[in-house]
């Protein structure tokens, strides 16, 4: 409030705006608080009000004085009724949510340890597969699946159609699961 007295252009203004402050400022305070039913956010109010006031003080000045009690009401009011319509706004398109009640919702996509054991292990067991698959074979799923190109990519690369690339996947894929099951290492995976 002092900066912006401060910043005033004459100092008729800021002494009248102060004296202003001094007499109506726990009024109007009183009277947020009632329409609010919180202390800190009517002394919040009142502050706007105030440097609301400063940036008309030539207005607030050609108010009569006894209008003023009035007039300074109506402001505090006026400042409640858009404090509550900017706060209904604010609820119809942010949701709040309490940090606790958050945690519950927000879901934890990393692996558990477990679950990272078992994939290096069913990564391994597939990588020693592939090294038993003709080499043909082992290429196609590996530019299918590690360099992740796409069918029609791996046709020109082969000379193939690419509804050939399909078929030769699949094939290449029950090879190697074979491989994995005759040697008891893909058990119900």
């Amino acid at each position: 409030m002092i900066v912006t007295l401060a910043a005033m252009t004459s100092e008729i203004e800021s002494a009248f705006m102060t004296d202003i402050y001094i007499k109506y400022s726990d009024i109007m305070r009183r009277k947020a608080e009632k329409l609010l039913s919180s202390e800190t956010e009517a002394e919040e109010l009142v502050q706007d009000v105030f440097a609301k006031l400063i940036e008309r003080a030539e207005t607030v000045m050609a108010v009569e004085e006894k209008k003023l009690p009035a007039y300074l009401m109506a402001a505090v009011k006026f400042t409640v009724m858009n404090h509550y319509r900017r706060r209904n706004v604010e609820k119809k398109y942010f949701t709040e949510v309490d940090e606790e009640e958050a945690v519950e919702f927000v879901r934890d996509e990393a692996p558990l340890p477990e679950e990272l054991y078992l994939q290096k292990e069913r990564a391994k067991e597939l990588s020693a597969a592939l090294h038993k698959i003709p080499e043909k074979d082992r290429i196609i799923l590996e530019n299918k699946y590690i360099l992740e190109m796409s069918d029609s990519e791996i046709a020109v690369q082969f000379g193939i159609s690419e509804s050939s690339v399909r078929c030769y996947l699949t094939r290449a894929r029950r090879k190697a699961c074979a491989i994995m099951m005759k040697e008891g290492e893909y058990v119900g995976r």
